[in-house]
């Protein structure tokens, strides 16, 4: 890149915000270019205050929460992913739009921020899209709760059953919350944001069905639309002897991607300059799909994200919906 060969520097910081703040600054006396940092906030944004105060970019492969592109730690910290908040926008449009779903029943595990903000954002939009009376339940429960036999008698207790349950959760609350209801004979679609992909914890739902959920590129096990992300695939299993267990794997490599583009457009390393360049992607076609940002905003909001069924226990990519346009999109 540039004529200069890219050395990646990696350090376990155990989660551990001091351990994570030392390491940044570590990065920053080896003169690094670019930082990633983690997905969650918490854990991420440490380390990306070091970078923004030494005049580095920080850039989380994954960061869902707002304030990982908000600029609220500064204007050199980014995030590959799509906003949490927006997801949820995108699944109540698509629940709406192509699955004719007008009521809806949204349980949240309040584990992480990333749950909060997805439920938010899809009752938000499911509203806006079918009155204020078409979400006919919200309720919630803990990640670590044995049971949710309280929250199944309060959806029985509907007078009309929703047509679809929003569960913005990850495992392995998510999977028990599921494996419940459906012992309960309650067999609501059930839908779900990048949190809930990978096929690790189907194992736990026997026979799971009636389940969707939206992601970047397709995980293990699901046939992948993009032909640059399955060569990709197969590019991860020669060298670790499998595929990526879940589709946010494409957002790592696309960090470096985004950065590299941005580098090779300024023609130089400098944080202004390659910054500039970031902030000039629109709809920019990068392996974690279509990628925007601008000035004032480092995430993404309206990135076409795909679709996935799981029926019978077998996946089945529907495409990738596009909330702007109401529809499947290609762009490969």
């Amino acid at each position: 890149m540039l004529g200069k060969r890219v050395r990646l520097v990696h350090i376990d910081t155990k989660t551990d915000a001091a351990q994570t703040a030392r390491a940044a600054q570590d990065l920053v006396k080896q003169g690094v270019k670019m930082m990633l940092t983690a997905c969650d906030f918490d854990t991420g944004a440490p380390a990306a205050l070091v970078a923004q105060q030494a005049g580095v970019l920080a850039i989380s492969s994954c960061g869902g929460d707002m304030k990982s592109g908000d600029l609220t730690i500064g204007n050199n910290v980014f995030t590959m992913a799509t906003d949490a908040e927006a997801s949820g926008r995108i699944l109540a449009d698509w629940a709406t739009n192509k699955m004719g779903w007008k009521t809806a029943y949204a349980l949240l595990d309040t584990f992480i921020e990333y749950n909060k903000s997805v439920c938010r954002g899809f009752v938000g939009r499911f509203r806006e899209l079918n009155g204020d009376d078409s979400v006919l339940l919200e309720d919630t429960f803990k990640n670590a709760d044995v049971s949710v036999a309280t929250q199944i008698s309060r959806y029985n207790g509907l007078a009309e059953k929703p047509q679809v349950m929003a569960l913005c959760s990850v495992p392995p609350g998510l999977a028990s919350a599921i494996r419940q209801f459906r012992s309960a004979g309650i067999d609501i679609p059930v839908l779900m944001g990048t949190g809930g992909d990978g096929s690790a914890w189907h194992s736990a739902v026997p026979g799971l069905s009636n389940y969707y959920y939206m992601n970047y590129s397709a995980d293990a096990g699901v046939e992948e639309p993009r032909p640059e992300v399955r060569t990709f695939n197969e590019k991860f299993e020669a060298q670790f002897g499998e595929r990526p267990d879940s589709g946010m794997g494409v957002t790592g490599y696309s960090v470096v991607e985004a950065w590299a583009r941005a580098a090779e457009r300024a023609g130089n390393f400098d944080t202004e300059n390659v910054r500039a360049e970031l902030e000039k992607f629109t709809d920019e076609p990068l392996l974690a799909g279509l990628t925007t940002f601008t000035p004032q905003l480092h995430t993404n909001l309206n990135r076409p994200m795909l679709m996935i069924e799981i029926k019978d226990t077998k996946p089945n990519p529907l495409g990738f919906y596009d909330i702007r346009e109401g529809e499947y999109v290609e762009w490969w």
